[in-house]
């Protein structure tokens, strides 16, 4: 209830107040004894005063207006005032709804009475200038202007415009008049606000680095035409990016661009001419005259300008941590490996037997045996990279005679007395590519010695199959099919060398059959299996000597009869070798294939390409006896395909 309720009666006027608390009490009591007025408590209302007028003198009395009480008239301009404060304040607050208020501004940019787009609008209008080119960055005479987003700055007018928009907020309407006036008054001014991305401005001073960078050269040393060049040392330049970028920031006025000086630090260099004088001095050495080389009785002379080829500069680090980099000469060792290769290529030979053959009961001399020389390639490295540093110019490369197996000067000691065995073979009706690469094959092997103890390999002995060897070509199996190729026949040889083996009673180590039955190989009424194929690479045939002395291998073509033979010629062993034959599941060969076509051949020329031959599984057992006493013995088993008959016609021009 409001703290006093005015209550009339006829004839009088009376106040009755309901005090709130004691201290207003107090107060009320006061003024209303000055204002003298009678004061009394009511019955029953120990929280009441009754104020009561005087009675009225009649004879005295006058009108009072009531502006004469000011009381009322305090509360009557108070209401006025606050009401006209209330209704300026809605009006301001209308007029500048959603806009700026008056005097805002930036610099000489007013920006009063605007909404917030405007704002943002007219700020990045006038920034537009500026943003173009807003950080200028110098070195030198040079300058680089890129624009705003090259280097990731931006304006927040975003930012600035809430920051205009927002100067009212919390403003009472009664003072936003009052406040409106102020703004007039003292014109506040929006400060510029910008962002910077360190990232992209981190890339184009990455960019401006390239343009300015130099790398430092170091001292260096080169060999040119066997003469010693030294370069001189100088610094580098590179570009701080860290402090560079540091130097920049958002800017804090739109009027001139911001100049920024780039942070260029000087770069050494890691070799100064102080670290190669020892390096200087080495190859000074190296290069100072030629270098004579020797090695089993011949001379080569490395020039200067062959040394300097050979020689390295490498860079290490220095003798104490911190210290520059230092700069040491050598030659280097794969270069001068190399070297020494093209050196054995040169020096070595491999030794060479005596090549021998039976004569009139003994054994003569063909061909003097020869010592061999090896070049000790990885010493001949090491001494001829320490004597470049010396000053004799001279060094001689160690070499190692090796001996060989059969030795003119020692044929006693081989123990060759008499005839071990023999194995023979047909080759009649072969082409006459076929018949040379017999010839060539068995004239290779002629004279070969088996030292005792050791095995013989056919493709060793023989070396390689081609034509830089004599050998031309002829129809050879390989795999299912029987081709053109180097060196067909050369398995009839390895057939006689595998048969004169076989009645030697040497150990047979590896043998293989042929895919098919070759009729050749029973033309002397030989047993079906008594073969022996090779081919290069992975197919051969080895045996070994086991008896006490070497074996001479003396081989024979005889063209007139289509005969090659092989006589082993060793120490008597008093062996006797039997062979048992044997054949089972013969398979019919078959019906002939259809024609086939050989573009190389003339048209309608035929040519036959494949022979009939039955299949069959073929046992040779061998059985070894000593004085009628059987000691041993072995057992081959092949097993042979049948194979049919093949024509091709030529198709060619």
């Amino acid at each position: 209830m409001p703290p006093y309720q005015r209550r009339e009666t006829p004839g009088e006027e009376h106040w009755s107040y309901r005090i709130l608390v004691h201290s207003e009490r107090r107060a009320l009591v006061q003024r209303v004894q000055h204002a003298g007025l009678l004061i009394a408590r009511p019955a029953g209302r120990s929280d009441s005063l009754a104020v009561q007028t005087p009675p009225p003198q009649r004879r005295r009395q006058r009108h009072v207006s009531w502006w004469a009480r000011p009381l009322e008239r305090s509360l009557l301009l108070g209401t006025l005032i606050a009401g006209s404060t209330l209704i300026a304040g809605a009006g301001v607050d209308q007029a500048y709804q959603n806009r700026t208020l008056p005097g805002i501004h930036y610099k000489e940019l007013s920006l009063a009475g605007l909404s917030e787009a405007q704002v943002k609008g007219v700020i990045e209008v006038h920034a537009a200038p500026l943003l173009s080119a807003p950080v200028v960055f110098v070195h030198g005479e040079r300058e680089w202007r890129p624009g705003a987003r090259e280097i990731g700055l931006a304006i927040d007018t975003e930012a600035m415009a809430q920051e205009a928009m927002g100067i009212r907020h919390g403003i009472p309407m009664a003072l936003r008049l009052p406040h409106a006036l102020y703004l007039g008054a003292v014109r506040p001014e929006i400060p510029l606000r910008g962002t910077l991305d360190e990232g992209q401005l981190t890339a184009f001073l990455n960019a401006a680095a390239a343009e300015v960078d130099r790398a430092p050269v170091n001292a260096a040393l080169s060999v040119r035409n066997g003469a010693l060049v030294v370069g001189q040392s100088a610094p580098g330049q590179r570009v701080d990016i860290a402090e560079t970028a540091r130097r920049v920031h958002p800017p804090s006025t739109l009027d001139e661009p911001q100049r920024v000086e780039l942070a260029v630090v000087a770069v050494p260099p890691a070799v100064a001419e102080a670290a190669i004088a020892e390096a200087q001095a080495v190859a000074s050495k190296i290069l100072a005259a030629p270098l004579t080389v020797k090695a089993a009785s011949r001379s080569w002379t490395l020039s200067p300008a062959d040394l300097g080829a050979m020689l390295d500069f490498k860079r290490v680090p220095g003798a104490v941590a911190g210290d520059q980099e230092r700069l040491i000469a050598r030659l280097n060792e794969q270069k001068v490996a190399a070297y020494v290769r093209s050196l054995a290529a040169q020096v070595d030979r491999a030794p060479q037997d005596a090549q021998l053959r039976w004569s009139e009961g003994g054994v003569a001399i063909l061909r003097e045996s020869r010592d061999g020389v090896k070049l000790e390639q990885s010493q001949a490295t090491a001494a001829l990279i320490a004597q470049a540093l010396l000053d004799e110019r001279e060094v001689v490369l160690k070499t190692t005679i090796t001996k060989p197996q059969v030795a003119s000067d020692n044929l006693p000691q081989l123990g060759i007395r008499q005839l071990l065995a023999t194995g023979s073979s047909k080759f009649a009706g072969s082409s006459p590519e076929r018949v040379n690469n017999i010839r060539v094959a068995a004239n290779r092997l002629n004279g070969t010695i088996i030292p005792a103890g050791s095995t013989f390999s056919f493709l060793s002995a023989l070396g390689p199959i081609t034509k830089e060897n004599g050998y031309q070509e002829g129809l050879t199996i390989q795999g299912d099919a029987t081709v053109p190729g180097i060196g067909g026949g050369v398995c009839q040889v390895s057939t006689t060398a595998f048969r004169a083996a076989f009645f030697a009673g040497l150990p047979i180590v590896e043998r293989h059959q042929h895919t098919y039955r070759v009729s050749y190989y029973e033309q002397d009424k030989s047993p079906v299996g008594f073969d022996a194929a090779v081919y290069n690479p992975g197919v051969d045939l080895r045996f070994k000597n086991d008896t006490e002395g070497a074996i001479l291998i003396q081989t024979g073509v005889d063209t007139a009869s289509s005969t090659v033979a092989f006589r082993f010629f060793g120490t008597p062993t008093g062996r006797e070798v039997r062979l048992e034959a044997a054949k089972a599941n013969e398979v019919k060969a078959g019906p002939r294939l259809p024609d086939g076509t050989d573009a190389t051949l003339p048209k309608g020329t035929r040519k036959q390409v494949e022979w009939s031959s039955d299949g069959a599984d073929a046992t040779i057992r061998r059985t070894l006896l000593q004085n009628g006493q059987v000691t041993g013995g072995d057992t081959f088993f092949s097993r042979y395909s049948p194979w049919r008959e093949k024509w091709v016609v030529g198709t060619g021009a």
